[in-house]
């Protein structure tokens, strides 16, 4: 039985959707409790429903743990909850084709209103993380530098996506939009992968189980990302036009590779010592997603579509200098946590900021090289 396309996208939008509907008013909600003892508690009763919240067990013990570095910052994280909540509910609308055909201005008015409170949600997380510090977050480092790059890549993105279309630069627009939507989606994929890990696994390896989710909920919605702007249509830039489809930068980025992975197991070897679950899961989600690109490139080259081929070589070349990525982040690390800690982190943030870095020329390839059009208004005159 063969599963068309549209089935797989109709699919795939539902279970977004589904997630959002879900998961949004659940965060929303989640900061109630520490405004008032009558909060209904959606979230920590579905996920008593999976696993205890014992104060004796580990997950008990570190919502509880929680609770102070919470209630000092409630008022932040009310803010950021709400808005990151909304975004994901305008998301939805946002990304309707049949609103943006039938319904323009609502897509306008949708899209602006997004980028606000997308713009004030990161800010407020930005400020919560650097008020509670890495030491008290949730897994402590490893889970705050990855919420810190979650954040930034968002707010990046909002910017660039306003930016774009004030230029009037369509798909570049949509391509920035797709990717800060992705990235905001990590939030709830974060929280799916904790939950099937409790319930697979154990019920005690909640603090790894968080660093998983975190390590491979970034990569996957840049991937994700990527999926659904190669459906928008093909880039503005055609192939060999640009940089970045040099046959030079591919195999350079192999070279790089091979050389940087020798150099991250090394040094993984004398400072980390041994391959626990959170890197041994994020090394198999950057290797799947890369043998994904791979295939996704010979799919498009021997279909004849030499554009898609160019732009998962892109994103294949991000992966594959993953460990370049690595090394680099250690050495930034290294000024703020000691060195075993650096790594540990680097490893389990390189490959989101690989595959981002892979993203921007693949974004980049969507921009019209024309002077912006005239207004409609001005075309009237």
């Amino acid at each position: 039985m063969t599963i068309s396309a549209k089935t797989v996208n109709v699919a795939a939008w539902a279970a977004i959707g589904i997630a959002c509907l879900i998961y949004a008013p659940m965060a929303i909600e989640y900061m109630a409790q520490y405004f008032t003892s009558h909060a209904p508690e959606l979230y920590l009763r579905s996920l008593s429903a999976v696993i205890s919240l014992n104060p004796d067990s580990q997950v008990g013990s570190l919502v509880h743990h929680q609770l102070p570095t919470y209630v000092n910052s409630r008022w932040i994280m009310l803010v950021h909850t709400v808005t990151a909540g909304l975004a994901l509910l305008l998301g939805i609308l946002q990304f309707s084709k049949r609103v943006r055909r039938n319904w323009p201005a609502v897509h306008r008015f949708s899209g602006r209103a997004m980028l606000i409170i997308v713009a004030a949600s990161m800010i407020t997380a930005l400020a919560f993380l650097f008020r509670t510090g890495s030491a008290a977050t949730t897994s402590g480092p490893p889970f705050f530098n990855i919420l810190l790059i979650f954040a930034i890549c968002v707010l990046a993105a909002a910017v660039l996506a306003f930016l774009a279309i004030k230029e009037r630069q369509i798909k570049l627009h949509q391509a920035f939009m797709t990717y800060m939507f992705a990235m905001l989606l990590t939030a709830p994929i974060i929280r799916i992968i904790v939950i099937t890990l409790l319930l697979v696994a154990s019920s005690e390896s909640f603090d790894s189980d968080f660093m998983i989710g975190a390590g491979v909920a970034g990569p996957l919605a840049v991937f994700g990302a990527a999926v659904v702007v190669r459906r928008f249509g093909d880039r503005s830039v055609e192939p060999g036009s640009s940089i970045v489809d040099h046959p030079a930068i591919a195999r350079g980025s192999w070279v790089a590779g091979a050389i940087g992975l020798v150099a991250v197991i090394l040094v993984g070897a004398e400072l980390v010592g041994q391959v626990d679950l959170p890197l041994a899961a994020v090394t198999f989600a950057t290797v799947a997603l890369l043998l994904a690109c791979v295939a996704l490139r010979l799919r498009s080259r021997a279909a004849g579509d030499h554009q898609a081929a160019k732009d998962w070589q892109i994103l294949q070349s991000a992966l594959v200098a993953t460990p370049v990525a690595c090394l680099g982040l250690w050495a930034i690390y290294c000024l703020f946590w000691p060195a075993p800690v650096a790594f540990y982190c680097a490893v389990l943030a390189s490959p989101v900021v690989a595959i981002s870095l892979g993203y921007l020329p693949f974004a980049l390839l969507r921009r019209k090289s024309a002077v912006r059009a005239p207004s409609t208004t001005v075309a009237a005159h």
